[in-house]
């Protein structure tokens, strides 16, 4: 079987298992632990998602559009040094988001009405931060720009039911947020180490595959393609529901967060399920391999718009019905 057809699958099956143990590890905690509890933790999340949107700079996005169209010029020089580029920048911009979360932590925490339990796990806070913001670069972007994206879900599938094994030992030993936060820290850095591995392969596997032959790299292209891939995510900030969870500490509290979070929960499960939504890691690299080996040809991608539009309605609307209903 090809990678394409090996990720897609693993996509859905990662997908299952998420959502399941997402919401068997949801309802013991909230069951057992307090939902001030539960909303501090889901704060945390919250907190992290922010960070995402301001951290990201279509970087996540940069190279999934030039890592395929290197590899199928054969050019891996390119594809290292883009990759220590994109971590350079991420890296800078993490610690700027993390230093004006430090320096104006007192107004940011008033503000939003944070608990203040929150306040003293604060360094840990920004680890997880820069675990979870440096992994998705040579993480699931990168691996995903390989279309080996079965790696990363691999990742999610084993995580996911660390995660709830984790809760049920904080219930059972009545270790609160505390249990939590250090569960969710173990998990962060097994990812990242895992992934790390993946990542210093694949850039010794490409600096075994150097040519004598240079070619500098398109900043100008690059910079352009990232500067609008991040006007256009960074919208998405308005309708991701942990922002919400912003809102309701604000005006409600810790304990509507909990609430409010474990609902929506069941409000994810159809886009979560949506094969443009989540296979589209294994669509747009092969879309641009697929682009290059054609000449660039854009008819192709007048033809996979076309398509992935139709795929969503097909899948969309009668997961909304059934929903619904």
């Amino acid at each position: 079987m090809n990678k394409s057809f090996i990720s897609a699958l693993s996509v859905y099956i990662s997908t299952g298992v998420q959502i399941t143990f997402a919401f068997l590890a949801s309802v013991y905690v909230i069951r057992y632990l307090s939902v001030d509890d539960y909303g501090a933790y889901k704060l945390i999340a919250s907190i992290i998602v922010l960070a995402t949107y301001l951290t990201s700079f279509g970087l996540d996005n940069t190279l999934g559009r030039f890592v395929p169209e290197y590899l199928s010029k054969g050019n891996y020089r390119n594809v290292n040094y883009l990759l220590l580029l994109t971590l350079a920048v991420r890296t800078t911009i993490i610690f700027i988001f993390i230093g004006i979360l430090v320096i104006f932590k007192n107004p940011i925490f008033s503000f939003l009405s944070l608990p203040d339990f929150l306040m003293t796990w604060l360094v840990v806070i920004c680890i997880l931060i820069f675990l979870e913001r440096t992994k998705s670069l040579f993480g699931s972007a990168m691996l995903a720009s390989y279309l080996e994206l079965y790696l990363d879900k691999l990742n999610v599938i084993v995580v996911s039911i660390i995660r709830f094994m984790l809760f049920v030992l904080v219930v059972i030993n009545n270790w609160g947020l505390k249990g939590l936060i250090f569960s969710l820290l173990i998990l962060e850095i097994l990812s990242f180490i895992y992934f790390l591995i993946l990542a210093v392969k694949k850039y010794i596997d490409n600096k075994n595959k150097y040519t004598s032959s240079k070619t500098s790299l398109e900043y100008k292209r690059i910079t352009r393609f990232s500067f609008y891939s991040f006007l256009a995510v960074s919208t998405g900030i308005f309708k991701e529901i942990m922002i919400d969870n912003f809102v309701i500490s604000h005006y409600l509290g810790a304990s509507m967060v909990g609430l409010y979070s474990f609902a929506a929960v069941f409000v994810g499960i159809t886009k979560q399920l949506n094969p443009t939504s989540i296979l589209r890691g294994v669509f747009n690299p092969l879309l641009i391999k697929r682009y290059y080996a054609a000449n660039e040809d854009k008819s192709i991608l007048i033809f996979f718009y076309i398509f992935f539009n139709k795929l969503f309605f097909l899948f969309q609307l009668p997961c909304l019905l059934v929903w619904v209903s």
